[in-house]
């Protein structure tokens, strides 16, 4: 892709995402996370009423009773985008990539941050950090957020997510909102410590790519796949019933299995898709988040 073209391709990203970024869905971007970011204060002894996240396990351990991690409200909100680098987003039907979305979902966010003022970064993995760019605010910094974005290259990369996770972790020195955007189509439980230190130090939100493919085989006869992150190419015959039944428990199966991890460890998380209305859908979660925090 040329500097023109891409120049060109960023632009009707911000033209779009503008459009529908309305200020009342600014002000429930704003309005939906734990107050304006938030920084260490002190260690003390649990009590009554704090919140089973902010126990300090390493002082806990030592002490032999609980201790948690006190933080202060600070004036700016950073927020984190940490997406999935690897070649399964080429995937998609209905005439849109799985890529497409996250690039759309990462856009909004990021111009809703530029419309509070707050920082925004970007994290780009695969089974290696590809992209680090460091939070920072303004609309020039957005846009090179969105450039990184719509002229990162997709193909063949594999997918590491206790590396990116542990990242997460390391590199955000300061309790930052941090949304963490994949397809998650393997369990969770492999790296599920990972994500439980990234959630106690952050605001950690999931993002679940998913399209009606991640769910069920449409009845159209010999169908051609190939996997994006080994380049596997392999047939299926949608016309067995046994076949294409197998497929969809065994993915209910892991959807199911990822929630009910994501709810026990109170992980939050969201679920957009490539045949619904993203704009409508983040309203939605906005609200919840909202009501939650009443």
């Amino acid at each position: 892709m040329d500097t023109k073209d891409l120049i060109a391709q960023v632009r009707t990203l911000e033209f779009a995402t503008r459009k529908n970024v309305s200020d009342l869905f600014a002000g429930n971007y704003k309005s939906s996370f734990k107050g304006k970011g938030i920084e260490f204060f002190e260690v003390r002894e649990y009590a009554e009423g704090d919140e089973i996240r902010d126990i300090d396990w390493n002082v806990t351990a030592r002490e032999g009773k609980p201790f948690v991690k006190k933080y202060t409200e600070t004036r700016e909100l950073t927020t984190m985008l940490a997406v999935d680098g690897s070649g399964s987003l080429l995937s998609g039907s209905r005439g849109m990539l799985k890529k497409d979305l996250l690039l759309r979902f990462c856009a909004a966010i990021a111009f809703s941050a530029m419309k509070n003022n707050d920082n925004i970064g970007l994290i780009i993995f695969s089974d290696a950090i590809e992209t680090y760019v460091p939070p920072a605010k303004g609309r020039k910094h957005m846009l090179r957020i969105l450039r990184d974005l719509t002229e990162y290259n997709f193909s063949g990369k594999k997918t590491d997510y206790a590396l990116a996770f542990t990242h997460v972790s390391k590199a955000i020195k300061k309790s930052a909102l941090c949304f963490f955007v994949s397809d998650f189509l393997e369990p969770m439980d492999s790296y599920l410590q990972r994500i439980k230190v990234a959630n106690a130090r952050h605001d950690l939100i999931i993002v679940q790519l998913r399209d009606a493919l991640d769910r069920a085989i449409p009845n159209m006869g010999l169908i051609a796949f190939e996997d994006g992150e080994t380049g596997e190419r392999y047939v299926v015959n949608a016309h067995s019933e046994r076949l294409v039944k197998l497929y969809e428990r065994a993915q209910e199966r892991l959807f199911d299995e990822n929630k009910k991890l994501l709810q026990k460890f109170r992980v939050a998380s969201i679920e957009i898709a490539t045949n619904e209305n993203l704009y409508h859908t983040l309203f939605l979660f906005f609200k919840r988040r909202q009501h939650a925090l009443r």
